[in-house]
């Protein structure tokens, strides 16, 4: 990936219909990169940072981090289609596989103050998807 080709998008609201948040989250990937790159590297490498908002108490503690990570990579595969139709990933994808994928950071945090009085509007959380760059250990950041 060229330098200076990222994605940075605001997430959707998490929606018990997964199929459904998966595509939202491909469309405003795409909504954000629309005019500003002009080829996307669908084939990576990839490094991405997802910060996850939910609201406190019970819909905070239920959701694990690994489980709206898939959601969000299979949503960038363009994975919501049904396997019965045969098809099995959308033309749209910005992610020709999760396997290009090399190193994720992933956050899940309260929502912040200021949505607390428009859940309605409030954003699920962030995504950056960048070009990987390899990290000596102890990780640089």
């Amino acid at each position: 990936m060229a330098k200076g080709k990222s994605l940075e998008c605001t997430l959707p609201a998490y929606s018990t219909n997964r199929k459904e948040w998966r595509q939202e989250i491909l469309t405003r990937a795409r909504e954000a990169l629309n005019g500003r790159v002009k080829q996307w590297p669908i084939d990576g490498p990839f490094d991405v940072v997802l910060l996850l908002y939910f609201t406190a108490g019970k819909q905070h503690g239920k959701h694990d981090v690994d489980n709206r990570l898939k959601d969000v990579l299979d949503g960038l595969q363009g994975a919501f289609y049904e396997k019965a139709r045969g098809k099995h990933r959308s033309p749209d994808r910005l992610i020709k596989n999760d396997s290009s994928v090399c190193r994720v950071i992933v956050e899940k945090q309260e929502l912040p103050k200021k949505y607390k009085n428009r859940l309605d509007t409030a954003p699920g959380g962030r995504l950056l998807v960048r070009a990987y760059k390899k990290r000596r250990w102890p990780l640089e950041l």
